[in-house]
């Protein structure tokens, strides 16, 4: 089998204002392929020869993907080529409307629906404010969903697809050698790249603590503490990644041993890293316990977050984190589809840099990272606590 991975180094922060949602809505039509010379489109083409396909837009990027038969390899090099070259056929009001109908139904069901659905939203909303690039999610929301036009698609995809900096990665079983050879030949025709504009609203900085208290109905109070760190590939990134292992992973750690079995007050906390480019979210999510009010919840989290930022890490603690960080990493390069996406995804934050220096970077980690770390953006300033509770419950 082989996976063969194009990233492009656009995302949902590239969308102008009021198109939220102009991202995600293109990827699905670049997805999708459909062209006179190819009108049952991609996916189609890519099962029929016992494939997988796949996409998905983030905030900074966008991932198209496909899990092939490795005797199928130039199939996947060639679509990819094609997907590059098409460079935004122009989308008919029909196909976007279909498309458009598919992810409304997909926020209805993921975001508007579950009582938590937009928790998550209403969180970066009040951690970077607009007009900043993650003030909305790659989702996208209603409003900028409904808003987007034919021409809109076409102006997005036709710069997207152009832009300087797309990474392809294959991997797999196949020979090198037959492999660059097809790569030059599908690829060595595509129009010279556009430069990269340098992103608009790249500093804006959150204007001070912020505090969000939503009333749904929800079965049980949950509070989320959030820290605005630096981004993937900046300094202070890896520390970030090894502090959310301190602070614990996987419903364990010493939040879970104090507010879940010491005190009592959560039913579970986790804790969590949403990585993007120009900043970072480290999220600590606790749900109360039943009975547990949201103040109560809202001072024992701060509480017990604000202690353990003001204690020195051992060293073996650090230590013990990195393992950890690094132990998902070798797990991110374990299987065919999830290599590529990892490999891509290092490639399009720092050409060149490869998995290795990621590895360094972790293992440079220590005590003095982690302070440094601390003072410079787990402070009110980068902070925010926004719970929810429901109609009512006002303890």
């Amino acid at each position: 089998m082989v996976a063969v991975h194009l990233g492009l180094p656009v995302g949902s922060g590239d969308e102008p204002q009021g198109l939220s949602g102009l991202a995600h809505v293109s990827e699905h039509l670049a997805y999708a392929g459909l062209a006179p010379e190819n009108p049952r489109g991609f996916p189609s083409l890519i099962q029929s020869r016992g494939g997988i396909p796949g996409a998905f837009t983030a905030h900074d990027r966008s991932h198209y993907f496909e899990i092939l038969p490795a005797d199928q390899v130039t199939l996947g090099l060639w679509i990819e080529a094609q997907r590059l070259g098409h460079r935004g056929a122009p989308i008919s009001k029909e196909i976007l409307d279909r498309e458009r109908a598919v992810l409304l139904e997909e926020r209805a069901q993921h975001v508007e629906n579950p009582p938590y659905g937009s928790l998550y939203e209403d969180l970066h909303r009040a951690l970077y404010p607009a007009p900043h690039p993650y003030h909305h999610s790659p989702m996208g929301d209603r409003v900028g969903l409904e808003a987007v036009t034919p021409e809109d698609c076409n102006a997005f995809l036709q710069a997207g697809l152009a832009v300087d900096g797309a990474v392809l990665v294959v991997t797999g079983r196949f020979s090198s050698r037959d492999l660059r050879k097809q790569i030059e030949e599908l690829f060595s025709e595509l129009p010279r790249p556009l430069p990269r504009p340098e992103p608009a609203h790249e500093h804006i900085q959150a204007a001070g603590e912020r505090y969000v208290r939503l009333v749904r109905k929800v079965p049980f109070v949950r509070s989320i503490l959030a820290f605005r760190i630096p981004g993937e590939g900046r300094s202070g990134f890896h520390a970030a990644a090894v502090l959310a292992a301190l602070l614990g992973s996987d419903n364990v750690g010493p939040l879970q041993q104090r507010l879940v079995q010491d005190s009592g007050v959560a039913q579970s906390v986790t804790v969590g890293l949403v990585e993007m480019r120009r900043a970072s979210t480290l999220v600590i999510d606790a749900m109360a316990a039943s009975g547990t009010s949201r103040r109560r919840l809202e001072e024992e989290l701060s509480r017990a977050v604000q202690e353990f930022l003001t204690q020195e890490p051992s060293i073996q603690a650090v230590e013990a984190a990195c393992r950890d960080r690094l132990k998902a990493l070798a797990c991110s390069i374990d299987a065919l589809d999830t290599r590529a996406e990892t490999l891509a995804r290092l490639e399009l934050l720092k050409p060149g840099a490869g998995l290795q220096q990621e590895v360094d970077h972790y293992r440079s980690v220590d005590e003095m990272a982690i302070r440094s770390l601390v003072e410079r953006s787990c402070q009110p300033r980068h902070q925010v606590l926004l719970s929810v509770e429901a109609p009512g419950d006002t303890r």
